[in-house]
C-alpha cells in the first residue's frame, strides 16, 4: 500500500503497478483517486512517459491489511496518516518513509521502534492535476534502517523498490544520505523565497555567501548529530565548510546548476507549495529540527533561522515571494560561522541589492 499518492507516491505506485505488483493507493483527494482508478495515473516524461491504472481509494474506504506500507505524505501529515493506517498494517509489517526530512523519530514514536524504514528520495516530480504527474529525472534512492542494521525487511523492500529505481540501494549509514539531501534542502528553501528560476538565483554571484551558509549550516547540523553528510546533486560537502575557498564553493554551485538545468522543474516543490498550492511547506519538519539541533549543540545557524522566519511569513501571506528576500539573508550570511574568514565583502550596501525586484 502507498499512503499518499501525490508526486512521489503516485510515481512509485505507477511504476510498481506497471511492473506487475499488487499496489493499492490511498489519498485524500477524491478527484485524484478517481483518476488513478480510471483512466489511470499518467506519468509525463520525455523518455519514460506512460499511463497505468492503479487501484486507489480514500482513507475512509480502505479495507484490509498490508505487510509493506510506503508513506509519501507531506511531513506535517505524518501523525494523522500513521494513526489512520495503523489498523491496516499487518502485525509483522513495516512502514517505509519516502519523505524528505529527518522522519525516524516521528515514525518510531507513532509505531514503536523497529517498525519503520527511512530513505533518501532523490528524484523529483510534480502533481500537475488529478492523475497527472510530471516526472523530473532519475536520481538516487537509498533505503536504510534508522539504527543502521541491514535487515531482512530492508532487503525485501530494496527488491521491491528496484522495480521503480533500478539503481536503488541500501545503506548502513542512511543518516549520511539524509543529511546530504538536507543540505540541498537548504538551497530549496532559500530559492523558494524568490520568484526567479532556481538556476538564475544560484548563478547570481552576489548570493554565493547565502548559498554557502544555507548548505554549510545544514552540513554542520548533520555532523553534530553524528552523520557524515554525503554530497547530493552536485554538492561537494568540503566546499561549504568553514575555511573552504570561495572558488571551491563556486565550482560546486556550478555543478548544482548544471544538474538542475537538465530537469524540467524550474522551481522547487517548496516554491510550488507557496506560489501554486498556497499551503504550508514542510519547514516545521525540516528547518525547525535543524535549528533546534544547532541550538542544542551550542552553535549558530543564522541563515537557516532567518529563512525559516521568512518562509513562515510567506505561508501566512504577510510577505510575497520576491528575489529581494534572498538579499535580506546576506547580513545573516555574514554572521554565519560557515563564512568565517570569507573574502566576500558582505558589508557593501550594493551587495545587498538584487538586480531587479519581482
Amino acid at each position: 500500500m502507498i499512503w499518499g499518492a501525490g508526486a512521489i507516491g503516485g510515481s512509485v505506485g505507477a511504476w510498481l503497478a506497471r511492473a506487475g505488483h499488487d499496489v493499492t493507493l490511498v489519498d485524500t483527494s477524491a478527484a485524484h483517486v478517481a483518476a488513478a482508478n480510471d483512466p489511470g495515473i499518467e506519468i509525463r516524461h520525455d523518455r519514460e512517459g506512460f499511463a497505468a491504472r492503479v487501484p486507489a481509494c480514500l482513507p475512509q474506504d480502505l479495507d484490509g491489511c498490508w505487510e509493506i506500507v510506503l508513506l509519501a505524505v507531506k511531513a506535517q501529515h505524518t501523525a494523522g496518516a500513521l494513526a489512520a493506517l495503523a489498523p491496516h498494517l499487518a502485525k509483522d509489517g513495516w512502514v517505509v518513509s519516502l519523505q524528505n526530512g529527518v522522519m525516524a523519530p516521528a515514525l518510531n514514536a507513532a509505531l514503536g521502534p523497529g517498525r519503520a524504514l527511512v530513505s533518501l528520495v532523490g528524484f523529483s516530480a510534480d502533481l500537475l492535476g488529478p492523475g497527472v504527474i510530471r516526472f523530473g529525472h532519475r536520481a538516487p534512492l537509498i533505503l536504510g534502517e534508522p539504527d543502521g542494521s541491514l535487515s531482512h525487511r530492508l532487503a525485501r523492500t530494496l527488491c521491491l523498490m528496484r522495480d521503480f529505481e533500478p539503481e536503488a540501494r541500501a545503506s548502513a549509514r542512511i543518516a549520511d544520505a539524509i543529511w546530504g539531501k538536507m543540505a540541498f534542502v537548504g538551497i530549496l528553501y532559500v530559492s523558494a523565497l524568490g520568484t526567479s528560476p532556481m538556476v538564475d538565483l544560484l548563478e547570481d554571484s552576489r548570493l554565493q555567501p547565502v548559498w554557502r551558509a544555507a548548505v554549510g549550516e545544514m552540513i554542520q547540523v548533520g555532523e553534530s548529530l553524528g552523520a557524515a553528510p554525503d554530497g547530493f546533486d552536485g554538492i561537494d560537502v568540503a566546499a561549504f565548510l568553514p575555511g573552504a575557498p570561495p572558488v571551491a564553493t563556486a565550482a560546486s554551485l556550478a555543478r548544482v546548476v548544471e544538474h538542475i538545468r537538465h530537469s524540467p522543474k524550474t522551481h522547487s516543490g517548496i516554491w510550488r507549495d507557496i506560489a501554486v498550492h498556497q499551503r504550508r511547506t514542510e519547514a516545521d519538519y525540516q528547518l525547525a529540527p535543524a535549528i533546534a539541533a544547532a541550538a542544542a549543540g551550542g552553535f549558530e545557524v543564522p541563515v537557516l533561522r532567518l529563512t525559516a522566519e521568512l518562509i513562515g511569513q510567506l505561508e501566512a501571506r504577510i510577505l510575497d515571494q520576491s528575489d529581494a528576500l534572498l538579499f535580506q539573508l546576506l547580513p545573516a550570511a555574514a554572521r554565519s560561522p560557515v563564512n568565517a574568514g570569507s573574502s566576500a565583502d558582505l558589508t557593501d550596501p550594493q551587495a545587498c541589492q538584487p538586480k531587479e525586484f519581482h
